[in-house]
């Protein structure tokens, strides 16, 4: 008896060490300080470009770091695995105005994403600028900024609530607002039909729910706040062509205004937009519209060979 008394306190301050460590990690993480802080005006960079949206000759490398060189945990010489690491973006070089559309299209791992992550500075890139609304986005607060987006990224999550509060995502959003964009994204018809509609509970990253009806919610909580601009990235994925193409017509006719970027595997969710950008390695490798796109780059040509079967 005394053995296993003994035994279960070690376990006890086995288990606080633990905990000690673990909390001195996360507090570590929580006050840190935030590495991308506002640039002054007089340090920030010019475009002379017009748009509203602006890329200039950006490069971006993962791995770097404040001083813009290499650096990797327990890689003292800036190399990991043996090599030099590649780069994730170079010379992406566009604009796209007010209420414009973009899709971006390419193979896993071209950076597709990275071009989102920098628009909205969740890094900073390392050759070039990034402009919105003729302003470098490194001088916008950083709250500021990210209030002018409404996105939906390929891992966003369900949280175990009503869908409501999934929707409205803790901002002040009217009944009225909610429900259309929950029309606008498709999702009103089978929230209507549970008894509870909005007040229906999802569990945790939404399982009861299939994965269209998750993306639908997740479009409806980028649309709610009207934004500024609309980035939907993968997100049309798990849904039938035809809900694809009525949510792209409802984008366009109930949300003019907005600036939309689509980042999509999927030709026939980016083939009716303003511009298209084709990336391979990190490099756009063709810009233009569809028609402009299926007569002269011949990655785009295969792809829409390979889904539409032409």
């Amino acid at each position: 008896m005394i053995s296993m008394g003994v035994m279960g306190l070690n376990r006890v301050f086995m288990m606080m060490s633990k905990a000690n460590a673990s909390a001195a990690r996360i507090a570590a993480v929580v006050y840190a300080e935030d590495e991308l802080t506002p640039l002054p005006e007089a340090e920030a960079a010019v475009t002379e470009r017009e748009g509203y949206i602006v890329f200039e000759h950006v490069g971006f490398h993962y791995g770097r770091d404040s001083a813009g060189a290499e650096h990797f945990p327990g890689q003292a010489d800036g190399r990991f695995d043996g090599q030099g690491r590649q780069k994730s973006l170079d010379d992406i070089d566009f604009s796209m105005k007010k209420g414009g559309t973009l899709g971006i299209i390419g193979a896993t791992g071209c950076g597709k994403t990275t071009i989102i992550n920098l628009l909205m500075r969740f890094y900073d890139a390392d050759e070039g600028a990034v402009f919105i609304d003729g302003k470098d986005v490194r001088t916008y607060d950083k709250d500021a900024l990210h209030r002018m987006f409404g996105v939906v990224f390929q891992n966003d999550v369900i949280f175990a609530d009503s869908l409501k509060e999934n929707i409205a995502f803790g901002r002040d959003v009217s009944p009225e607002q909610m429900d259309a964009a929950a029309a606008d994204a498709r999702a009103r018809d089978f929230i209507r039909e549970y008894e509870d509609t909005y007040e229906h509970k999802a569990v945790v990253r939404g399982a009861n729910l299939s994965g269209g009806q998750r993306q639908r919610v997740l479009i409806a909580r980028a649309l709610a706040a009207a934004p500024d601009i609309l980035i939907l990235d993968d997100s049309s994925s798990a849904l039938d062509y035809k809900t694809d193409a009525a949510l792209r017509k409802a984008i366009r006719e109930h949300h003019a205004d907005t600036t939309t970027i689509i980042v999509a595997q999927r030709i026939s969710s980016i083939m009716s937009l303003d511009d298209i950008i084709v990336l391979e390695e990190g490099r756009i490798i063709g810009h233009g519209t569809h028609e402009e796109l299926m007569e002269n780059c011949p990655m785009y040509q295969e792809i829409h060979r390979v889904q539409m079967g032409a």
